[in-house]
């Protein structure tokens, strides 16, 4: 017994460890070799991997230490969707999808969309990365999603989905391998499949209209990769998520998107897809789906086994993992090398245009922006994570002549609401005990103005005040959006949601 490339079982289960892609997670400082990591590699036989962590200086010479010595390894995944600093100490910061598409409503184009992945793209092979998990195709749907929030370009399919082209279009030009994710789509959740199954009800119809359109865009722009989403939608399928779904993966995503590329696995590792299986089950199972990458296994030699257990009893179709291998293998062909020599001007180069794209995207919501008094900026600070560092805004705001100062009391000029989306974080909004101090800011001041450095979910349900929404805290979104809040410079971004209380 072959599989469509004429390769006989044996020399199939002997590649099995092509189709696992391990995760390395790397320390803030590390050393640029690690000699275990690598004699897992190169028993895996394995041509992809994922990191996340370390620092701009170390981790590029790790990744290119790692081509070299592992022969088979070519792929070096991140998830920069963000920019390198998001996972990287160090690292230059992107923008936050989000603020793209906030910038695209008020007149960004296409073309300089296209200018902003491809810096991406270069600074993310600068640093390590030859493949970048994004452009993110899901649409932010739902004001309580835990887990897409700011990630998503917005609710509008067509917005979003010209978006997506130029983002993939942009990836390509840098020679960055791209990724759209969560197919078919994670906006219309409420939980976050890190720590549980979410269920979505949308029938398929809508679900071929809205939520597919950003995936079939970023299909006709040639995107090489797609991921999939734990998610289970009742429309498709009603007793798998889409990644142990061949309605989802071979009918949709083959069949209806024509999709011919890399289909890769969310992480094994996450309760949504380990709902009542071991990592290995939900690795064989993805891969009998359609899946052709399987992310980030709990073991990624005993689910090698047990994909060659799979083939070998007739659990796995030997037609399947020949797809399988020869997509992985074709993803493999396509991807440059990494990480050194490091180019300083392909970080500044996105720093630059990070900040640029961010004042575009700086958003008044609410009643007309009323700048505070430069004299005398009394800041609070409301930090749903409790790890901001304001110094680039603050000291931004010095050098425009303002002399803000924090405050811990319940007296004001402004107030800065910052939080960021996190796996496992479980929430969209404020914590109740975030929200508790903002209610008594505005109590002692009704007409408070209001910066928000992250979601505009993250503003009060029932409001009627002002702010600036500005979608991240990233030392670039930072910098841009002191001018708009002294009124030195326009606020012109358009939120790219229609939530309820939102104007």
């Amino acid at each position: 017994m072959s599989g469509t490339s004429g390769e006989p079982l044996d020399a199939l289960c002997d590649a099995a460890g092509e189709v696992v892609a391990p995760m390395l997670r790397l320390p803030a400082e590390h050393d640029e070799t690690l000699p275990e990591f690598e004699r897992l590699l190169r028993d895996l036989g394995c041509h992809v991997l994922l990191f996340n962590g370390g620092n701009a200086r170390s981790t590029p010479r790790l990744m290119a230490n790692l081509l070299r010595s592992c022969p088979m390894l070519r792929v070096t995944c991140a998830d920069f969707e963000e920019g390198p600093g998001q996972r990287m100490k160090g690292a230059p910061w992107g923008l936050p999808m989000m603020a793209l598409g906030a910038a695209m409503r008020a007149g960004l184009s296409e073309g300089e969309v296209e200018a902003y992945a491809e810096a991406l793209g270069r600074a993310s092979i600068a640093h390590g990365a030859n493949a970048v998990f994004a452009p993110v195709c899901d649409l932010a749907t739902a004001r309580g999603n835990p887990i897409v929030g700011t990630r998503s370009l917005g609710d509008d399919p067509a917005e979003v989905s010209r978006s997506v082209a130029a983002l993939t279009r942009g990836f390509l030009r840098a020679g960055a391998l791209s990724c759209a994710k969560h197919f078919p789509g994670h906006g219309e959740t409420l939980q976050d499949s890190h720590s549980e199954l979410p269920r979505v009800t949308t029938d398929a119809g809508t679900l071929r209209s809205r939520e597919l359109a950003p995936f079939h865009a970023a299909v006709e722009a040639g995107v090489p990769m797609t991921m999939t989403a734990h998610v289970l939608y009742e429309g498709v399928d009603r007793e798998r998520p889409a990644t142990l779904s061949d309605a989802a993966l071979g009918g949709l995503l083959r069949g209806e998107l024509s999709f011919r590329g890399a289909c890769v696995s969310d992480s094994l590792r996450m309760s949504g897809i380990l709902d009542g299986r071991t990592s290995e089950e939900a690795g064989v199972g993805a891969l009998r789906a359609g899946c052709d990458i399987l992310l980030d296994p709990e073991d990624p030699a005993a689910l090698r086994e047990s994909v060659r257990k799979g083939v070998r009893e007739g659990r796995i179709d030997p037609v399947r993992i020949s797809e399988a291998l020869a997509r992985v293998r074709a993803l493999a062909a396509r991807a440059v090398p990494t990480g050194l020599p490091q180019k300083q001007e392909d970080a500044d180069d996105l720093d630059r245009l990070s900040e640029r794209l961010a004042a575009r995207a700086i958003t008044p919501v609410g009643k007309p922006w009323r700048p505070p008094g430069r004299d005398r900026l009394s800041v609070a600070v409301i930090d749903d994570d409790e790890d901001i560092d304001l110094s680039p805004l603050l000291d931004t705001l010095r050098v425009a002549g303002a002399r803000p100062a924090l405050t811990e009391g319940d007296a004001a000029d402004l107030a800065v609401l910052a939080g960021r989306v996190a796996a496992w974080k479980g929430r969209a909004g404020l914590s109740e005990t975030s929200a508790r101090r903002l209610e008594r800011l505005l109590a002692s001041r009704s007409d408070l103005p209001l910066l928000v450095l992250g979601s505009p979910a993250l503003l009060p349900s029932l409001w009627s005040g002002r702010a600036l929404v500005a979608y991240g805290a990233q030392a670039p979104i930072q910098r841009a959006v002191a001018g708009a809040i002294l009124g030195d410079t326009p606020a012109p971004g358009r939120l790219p949601v229609r939530w309820p209380g939102l104007a």
